[in-house]
């Protein structure tokens, strides 16, 4: 049986990390697709990862579905500035 999870300072580390890594792949992938579409890509595997958290019966569900959202949620990070630059009217 499980123990119960603690939540520490290691496994919010992982959590920034993992996102560190995915912030220049996602800036690689928004050079070649385009900014709008690595907000379209982030958002499904963002909410895949999310329902694998609510839905995880263990620990290493869990830890999939962090490492998941996590990753989806630093892929967008280098074109959010971009794009609202681009999308944005001056007045």
């Amino acid at each position: 049986k499980d123990k119960p999870l603690v939540v520490t300072q290691v496994n919010l580390a992982l959590r920034h990390i993992k996102a560190t890594i995915a912030s220049p792949l996602g800036g690689l992938i928004s050079s070649w697709l385009g900014r709008k579409k690595i907000f379209i890509i982030s958002a499904p595997i963002l909410i895949s990862g999310w329902i694998m958290i609510g839905l995880a019966p263990n620990k290493i569900l869990l830890y999939t579905g962090r490492i998941i959202t996590s990753f989806a949620a630093g892929l967008p990070v280098p074109s959010t500035v971009a794009y609202i630059s681009e999308i944005s009217h001056p007045r």
